[in-house]
Parts: C-alpha cells; sequence; structure tokens
C-alpha cells in the first residue's frame, strides 16, 4: 500500500510541476510549483552554470515536492479516501478533491483536453489493485562496496542534467520519466506504450470517450465478482448439505 501511494503522490506532482507553465490560472503566486521552484534552487544553485551542473541530481527534484508527496500518500493509502474517490455521486467524488487541494494546489487544470492526473487516478486507478515494483530483491547477505553506476544510467544523468541547465523549467517531466516512478506510470492495466511519452499522456486521461471505457471495465469486474461471490456461496451450501 504504502509503495503504490507514495509513488502516485509523486506522480501527482511531477504532473503538477510539469504543467505550470501550460495555463494562465497555474501562473499565480500561491501556487505549489513556486515553492518546488525555490526548493529546487536551494538544491541546485544557479550562481555557476558549472557548479550547477555538477551538483544536478534527479533526486534532488524529488526532495523539493517530497512534503507534499507525503501529505497526498496518506489520502491515496487510505481505504476510506480510496471509496471516496471511488464514489458514484459526484458530491462524494468532489470531497475527495477537496481533501486533495488541502494539501497541494488542485486543481491544477479544469480543461479534461489537458488532462488531470489526480482525476484519472480517481475515475480509473482507485478502485484497481495496488501497482506492485517492476522487479524485488532478496535481501543482501554479504557487505562490500555497491556495484558501479551503470553507463546508461550515467547517460540519463547527464541527459536530465544538460536539459535542466538549459530549462530550469518544467522539471516535472524528469520525474514523471524516471524509472523509480515507472509502476504507477505504466501500470498493467494501461496500454503498453512504446515510448514513456505515451504512458505519461494516459495517465492524465479523463476524455468521455476514456470514461465509457473505464465504465465498461468496471462494470465487466463487478459481473466477474458477482459470479465469484454466487460460486463461493454455492460451495458452501453444498458442503453444508454433505454434512447434515
Amino acid at each position: 500500500m504504502t509503495f503504490d501511494a507514495v509513488l502516485t503522490a509523486f506522480g501527482f506532482c511531477g504532473h503538477i510541476w510539469n504543467s505550470a507553465d501550460d495555463h494562465p490560472k497555474q501562473r499565480g503566486p500561491d501556487h505549489i510549483w513556486h515553492t518546488w521552484d525555490a526548493r529546487t534552487r536551494v538544491l541546485i544553485p544557479e550562481d555557476d552554470e558549472a557548479l550547477m551542473y555538477g551538483s544536478y541530481s534527479t533526486s534532488k527534484l524529488f526532495a523539493a515536492v517530497y512534503p507534499e508527496a507525503v501529505s497526498l500518500a496518506v489520502i491515496i493509502a487510505s481505504p476510506h479516501w480510496r471509496r471516496v474517490a471511488d464514489a458514484r455521486s459526484p458530491r462524494e467524488r468532489e470531497r475527495f478533491f477537496q481533501e486533495i487541494s488541502l494539501r497541494i494546489t488542485y486543481p491544477y487544470d479544469d480543461a479534461s483536453v489537458f488532462g488531470d492526473a489526480v482525476a484519472h487516478w480517481s475515475n480509473t486507478d482507485s478502485w484497481r489493485p495496488l501497482s506492485q515494483p517492476l522487479r524485488t530483491y532478496s535481501p543482501a547477505r554479504s557487505t562490500g562496496s555497491p556495484p558501479p553506476l551503470h553507463r546508461a544510467q550515467s547517460r540519463r544523468d547527464e541527459k536530465s542534467a544538460a536539459w535542466f541547465s538549459i530549462s530550469k523549467r518544467r522539471v516535472g517531466a524528469t520525474l514523471l520519466r524516471h524509472n523509480h516512478i515507472r509502476p504507477v506510470i505504466t501500470r498493467e492495466w494501461r496500454p503498453d506504450y512504446e515510448r514513456i511519452d505515451g504512458a505519461i499522456w494516459h495517465s492524465t486521461r479523463v476524455d468521455e470517450d476514456f470514461q465509457a471505457e473505464t465504465a465498461r471495465e468496471k462494470a465487466a469486474l463487478g459481473e466477474f465478482l458477482l459470479k465469484i461471490r454466487a460460486a463461493q456461496a454455492k460451495a458452501r451450501s453444498d458442503a453444508a448439505v454433505i454434512r447434515d
């Protein structure tokens, strides 16, 4: 539960930060992305370009949103709030969105054409099984130095640092593309996109066609669960008859 909740919260923060430049309503002085930008400037100073490049780390971007991510994770992990997020009544679902807005600037966009990761999760993911790690590791049985950084990982870090040094904006996209939160960006019930950009776009879908598709999937799951329960009830009844 904690794994899914924390990574989902980081995904929310990444989407909100990534969309900071898209819409006039998000440029107000009280928007959360100003706080994240300010923290980033402390963690990755801009005074010297070479120093900034050398001090860059994606982990520092995660640290910039960490307080809000942890606060959001409490809601995402709560069985109560997951039920409210999945409620049929729009009024009940609005309670969930209001609770989110107490912890972070939300709504960050009310135009469905641009997408909304929080509404997408409420509609599509809150009632699904929890996402699991892409891989698990056995506890280490020996001590020693960690293996050297793989060259491919090093190249990704260098590319991220170069992009940050040029733009210093929309760095939420770096969080969304990081392997750390990939399990909640490429959930098993989502289409298998060839590029991560497609999966990121999909994780914000709230258009009418997508909502209709989700409703059909939810109805099919409900029918399946009813059949399972009926079969279990029949098995218990048959067992009681045999005992008698």
